[in-house]
């Protein structure tokens, strides 16, 4: 099964490359976006503040940036449990069911 990324993961995915800075094809690449989506993207983080534009066409991840992966993978170990969690209780409810198909001699 293909799994798509999120917005919130390709943003990361690009914050995270811009610590110290880097080029659009060096973005590009290593996010694996195409051109257009690059383009997309670094506007909108450049509109939202969460990137800069540095000299020689290197982008540069802001404090905004910073506090954006913060809460990001704050919100990833959230999921994570959650999922965790919901798997449990997906087993459980198997369990559950298995009364109402396997009957037992009493």
């Amino acid at each position: 099964m293909v799994r798509y990324r999120t917005k919130f993961q390709i943003v990361a995915e690009i914050l995270k490359m811009t610590k110290d800075g880097a080029k659009k094809y060096h973005i590009m690449y290593k996010v694996n976006l195409s051109y257009k989506l690059l383009v997309t993207y670094t506007n909108e983080l450049l509109g939202n503040a969460m990137l800069t534009l540095g000299e020689n066409g290197i982008y540069i991840r802001t404090p905004r940036g910073e506090e954006f992966i913060k809460k990001f993978y704050e919100y990833q170990e959230i999921l994570e449990r959650i999922q965790e969690e919901l798997s449990i209780l997906k087993k459980e409810k198997e369990n559950l069911e298995l009364f109402f198909v396997t009957p037992t001699a009493i």
